[in-house]
């Protein structure tokens, strides 16, 4: 559960960072453009994203731990992004494949702690 999050707040942040001004890119995601004609529509869709994580967030962890733990995952994509974004690190087999690790790492250890 929590690594869909961590990837749909991960792809908020991709999107939003792609409507910025004042980063110069080499050349924008295809997807994207076609996606997002314009910024707005870009920052509204990260914007309804963003609401349903956190609402589900608070839902998990409560409203105290929720929006606190929000808010430390946002900066964490948002700091991944910025840093390795320059260096073309984040390719779509990459994600891919983080995610596939994180989501058998999740599992393994939900099985783990259920058995005891």
């Amino acid at each position: 559960m929590y690594t869909l999050l961590l990837s749909f707040i991960f792809a908020a942040s991709f999107i939003w960072f792609q409507t910025s001004r004042k980063v110069k890119f080499i050349a924008q995601p295809d997807f994207l453009r076609k996606l997002f004609p314009t910024p707005r529509k870009a920052v509204f869709s990260a914007l309804i994203i963003y609401a349903c994580c956190l609402l589900a967030i608070c839902l998990l962890q409560g409203i105290g731990a929720g929006i606190p733990g929000f808010i430390g995952i946002l900066m964490a994509s948002f700091s991944c992004i910025v840093l390795l974004q320059p260096y073309r690190f984040w390719t779509s087999l990459r994600l891919a494949i983080m995610v596939f690790i994180c989501l058998v790492v999740e599992t393994l250890f939900t099985f783990q702690t259920s058995l005891f």
